[in-house]
């Protein structure tokens, strides 16, 4: 899935987007999945990423999760059911 290319500008800038690229890719799976909670795994990032942090990684969620909203329009537009060629 093309998250990568869809969050980078939106989140962070520099290391600090590398920083969080998992947290975007989780925010993604979660969203397509819907096995845990927005709640629950809000709450299971901040509990866990270093203090100081905690917005960026909230808001790098969030990317994730929006990324993912937005294919999901994408493939009912489309009818595609996934990316690739």
């Amino acid at each position: 899935m093309p998250f990568r290319y869809r969050s980078r500008a939106s989140h962070a800038t520099g290391s600090k987007r590398k920083m969080v690229a998992n947290i975007v890719a989780l925010g993604a799976i979660s969203e397509l999945s819907s096995i845990v909670s927005k709640k629950a795994i809000e709450a299971a990032v901040l509990a866990r990423v270093p203090k100081g942090t905690e917005k960026l990684n909230r808001d790098a969620l969030k990317a994730g999760m929006a990324a993912a909203k937005r294919i999901e329009k994408e493939w009912a537009l489309t009818g595609r059911r996934h990316v690739g060629k």
